[in-house]
């Protein structure tokens, strides 16, 4: 259950004061470190560190780093605040290398800053996570709930809405509506009401939300809701998943209904933004070095086969939308149509088509296929929007009309250059149904981190060849 209220407000404001605090400190110490002083300095780290500042506000609101923060363990807090510095440090050094102001920027305090700040941002997340968010939730911040339900549904629910270790809400009492329960205790909260009085007790206490659990064929339930909305405090009902089937349900808007929904992917609108400007920014830089790359792999692939320098094939995109893919041309003029007659070497299990020593290949096409040039056109797809830079791998139209009901999943995200597949050993893989669920892991365990993770994996695999083929 996520909840937002003034407590997510505060701690959100919080967390990133302390933040703001460490950039400064980090990079007062590394400057001081550097030249001894933190005022005579060159103009450029001053100037720095204000676009730093406002950098990282932007990260914070466009990826919002804070969610499941009261969640994460030690490594993942580590990992988390280190992926964002690394962003950090990226836009820093685009801005340096676009105002060719590299030459005054120090190196040293550009390491000892980063060094630093990572340090002094992990530490200072412990220590509120540990003293300062326990304090918070038990204030009058955050917001006191009462569950209500039955004496054999009461224990699970309250034990996982604790175990959820979301700081925003507090569990101060529950409610008992098929047995007398009062005065005992429940995982820790008390049993304060039963079906009789459990309004008079909502109304008496601090009692800001009301999470229901109850059984659909409960008696009187539409009543016992009327009388919760009717007092003003926020109601929370969860639905039984056993009636709709699905095991992601949430619920959401439709027009002008209120629907229980299911959806694979789990992408909020900020992180959609920031994966598409990650894909806009990723895709004007590799447009630029396919234009370089073609005035060297064009002649190269002209003089060695008939046809053109760019292959183009219609794919399928998200959720069934056909586009054309682009690459440099690795093989003969007319490989489609020689692609029949080598089907029976496929050594594929399922729907895709692979060979060895595949003849159509040319040499010039085994030599950008080993260090995979002959993807770069793609970027111009990453730009279009067809594609991601990092997603599921796009399916020819033979193996589309092939697909079983399962297969669709993998086309629920934007198909990607990259992507698991091409980082697990795609040279390896041999089944179909293994890239499958490659894609489904992908999709459903998807956030920013995978990607940057992702392609950094493949920058490294493209300079050792591994896995292309």
């Amino acid at each position: 259950m996520k909840v937002r209220n003034q407590f997510h407000n505060q701690m959100y404001i919080l967390l990133l004061a302390v933040d703001l605090i460490c950039i400064l400190l980090s990079y007062a110490a590394s400057l001081f470190i550097r030249f001894g002083s933190v005022f005579s300095v060159p103009q450029i780290h001053p100037t720095l560190l204000i676009v730093q500042a406002a950098v990282y506000i932007t990260i914070c609101y466009t990826l919002d780093i804070y969610q499941g923060i009261y969640q994460r363990g030690y490594y993942k807090e580590l990992k988390n605040v280190v992926e964002i510095n690394l962003i950090l440090a990226a836009v820093t050094l685009t801005v340096l290398f676009f105002t060719k102001k590299g030459t005054e920027y120090s190196r040293s305090v550009c390491i000892w800053f980063f060094a630093l700040n990572i340090l002094f941002i992990y530490i200072n997340r412990l220590v509120i996570k540990k003293w300062v968010l326990p304090k918070f939730r038990h204030g009058s911040s955050s917001q006191k709930i009462m569950v209500v339900s039955t004496r054999e549904r009461a224990p699970e629910v309250i034990d996982r809405l604790i175990r959820e270790k979301d700081g925003s809400y507090y569990i101060s009492s529950a409610a008992v509506i098929d047995a007398d329960e009062r005065g005992t205790v429940l995982q820790g909260v008390p049993v304060c009401a039963c079906r009789e009085d459990m309004y008079e007790s909502a109304l008496r206490n601090v009692v800001d939300a009301v999470v229901v659990d109850l059984p659909y064929d409960t008696r009187g339930l539409s009543d016992i809701l009327e009388k919760f909305e009717s007092m003003g405090v926020t109601i929370y009902v969860l639905l039984d998943e056993a009636i709709f089937g699905m095991s992601n349900m949430e619920i959401d808007q439709v027009g002008c209904y209120i629907a229980a929904t299911s959806q694979i992917v789990h992408m909020n609108t900020r992180q959609m933004i920031a994966k598409r400007f990650m894909d806009i920014l990723g895709g004007l830089v590799g447009v630029i070095l396919t234009g370089i790359l073609t005035l060297f792999l064009g002649p190269a692939i002209k003089l060695e086969s008939k046809g053109p320098i760019f292959f183009s094939q219609d794919r399928v995109g998200k959720n069934g939308r056909i586009f054309k893919i682009y690459k440099f041309r690795s093989m003969c003029n007319d490989a489609e149509t020689k692609k029949k007659e080598l089907e029976k070497q496929n050594k594929m299990q399922g729907l895709m088509f692979k060979i060895d020593d595949d003849p159509r290949i040319t040499r010039v096409g085994k030599f950008i296929r080993k260090t995979s040039l002959d993807e770069f056109p793609q970027f111009w797809n990453v730009l279009k929007g067809d594609m991601s830079l990092v997603g599921t791998r796009p399916p020819t139209l033979d193996e589309f009309w092939q697909y079983e009901l399962h297969h669709k999943k993998r086309l629920s995200m934007k198909p990607g250059i990259t992507g698991l597949w091409q980082i697990s050993g795609r040279s390896d893989i041999t089944d179909f149904e293994e890239v499958v669920k490659l894609d489904a892991k992908y999709i459903e365990e998807w956030n920013f981190g995978l990607d940057i993770k992702i392609l950094l994996k493949t920058v490294g695999m493209i300079f050792t060849g591994e896995g292309a083929e």
